[in-house]
């Protein structure tokens, strides 16, 4: 299949393709990215608009993404109507943090925007739209807009873990890392450029050492063929009975015994 700007996100494209959120989806529940990607739940629409926004922001494409989603994003009533509802105008005030930075500035003068490759990883089709691609250097920067950088829960692992590890970001990483030596045959730095919508944002710039994202590369090799295999109904999805969905569809057959202090 021809990836195109038009069709990345088609069904096709999804079907066809595994994508690092796609893989991250299915890391945290297999049951629940099953459930997106047949179409019986739907992801969150706008945290993904909001992302969408805040990459239109710092590449110079504000009002023509203004335009096209000016339902979600204006208040229709009350006193702020006719302006940005308060969640995207966090969104403003942190891409305006992101672009007061010097160092982010001259990473988006010097690279390629939504660079799209494709490759195969431990037998699957992979995808990928990398947002900031140095051609020169052969690296590879991801924008992210985040609500904080605070350490994150893990729900499965009980322990709290580093925002960039908590959202799968190394794993995104190392998939493009992985597609990039395939399409050119080596690589330079693979990293994070973000900034916060707290009411007075934050910024971080990270570089994934490579050891990481190595070891990051042999669990996605590990795991995208049973991802793969659960997306075309070949395995059944196992339940993680920790996420919204989970608790949402369970269905209690008998009681648990309790046989000792837990």
């Amino acid at each position: 299949m021809n990836l195109t700007h038009e069709n990345y996100f088609s069904p096709e494209a999804l079907a066809h393709y595994m994508s690092q959120s796609q893989f991250k989806q299915f890391d945290d529940c297999e049951a629940k990215a099953y459930a997106i990607f047949n179409g019986e739940i739907d992801d969150d629409k706008e945290c993904f608009i909001e992302g969408r926004y805040f990459e239109a922001i710092i590449c110079g494409r504000r009002d023509a993404f203004e335009r096209e989603y000016t339902d979600l994003l204006i208040s229709s009533r009350g006193a702020t109507k006719g302006e940005p509802k308060a969640n995207f105008r966090a969104v403003i005030e942190s891409a305006s943090a992101f672009m007061r930075q010097p160092a982010f500035q001259d990473i988006l003068a010097r690279c390629e925007q939504q660079v799209i490759l494709t490759g195969t990883i431990a037998g699957v089709p992979f995808k990928t739209k990398i947002d900031f691609f140095d051609r020169a250097t052969l690296s590879e920067w991801d924008s992210k807009c985040m609500k904080d950088f605070k350490r994150i829960y893990n729900e499965h692992e009980q322990h709290y873990e580093a925002w960039y590890f908590g959202r799968g970001y190394h794993y995104q990483a190392a998939i493009e890392r992985e597609l990039i030596k395939q399409n050119f045959g080596k690589v330079g730095q693979c990293g994070l450029i973000a900034s916060t919508k707290e009411p007075e944002p934050d910024v971080e710039w990270l570089v994934f050492d490579n050891d990481v994202l190595d070891n990051a590369l042999e669990i996605v090799k590990a795991y995208a063929p049973k991802f793969n295999a659960i997306k075309h109904g070949i395995e059944l999805p196992e339940r993680c009975e920790v996420c919204d969905y989970c608790k949402r569809t369970k269905r209690l057959a008998e009681p648990r015994i309790i046989m000792e202090y837990e």
